[in-house]
């Protein structure tokens, strides 16, 4: 039985590793009209979609910290974490991932940042998430969580 778990968690960690990859390479390859990056199948909408939304959300950032960014500054953060896949059913974790990866659910964020966000999400993150953020292409604000 451990030896199944372990195989599972290591098909995810894979799994999910990959979805991480796919959404570096969306923002690596935001900006270029000739990228053939599949971003509707990766991150839910077109190239331009994409880019329009992380510069909306950038241009979030630079309104309200005193600190201001560009894109290259910045790492692509997932605002509810993919540590939650971990604590769900396994028929459930891979259609999660996607989930994750959906461009509503991404915001760009410096490094520092980003790693000072690491996986705090609680129960009022997620409430919050799905009633909106999560498919909400008007939510434009750089989400932090409640409680750090």
């Amino acid at each position: 039985m451990l030896d199944l778990w372990q195989e599972m968690s290591e098909t995810l960690h894979q799994f999910q590793e990959m979805c991480r990859k796919k959404v570096r390479l969306a923002m690596r390859n935001m900006n270029n009209p000739d990228s053939t990056f599949d971003y509707e199948v990766w991150v839910g909408c077109d190239r331009e979609h994409f880019r329009e939304h992380m510069h909306k959300k950038l241009h979030s950032w630079n309104q309200l910290s005193g600190q201001r960014i560009h894109m290259r500054m910045c790492d692509c953060d997932h605002i509810c974490p993919f540590r939650i896949v971990q604590f769900l059913a396994a028929e459930l974790q891979e259609d999660a991932c996607r989930m994750l990866c959906h461009y509503t659910n991404l915001q760009p964020l410096p490094g520092f940042f980003n790693r000072l966000k690491s996986d705090h999400w609680s129960t009022q993150d997620h409430s919050i998430w799905l009633r909106s953020i999560f498919k909400n292409p008007e939510f434009h604000d750089i989400y932090w969580p409640a409680h750090i």
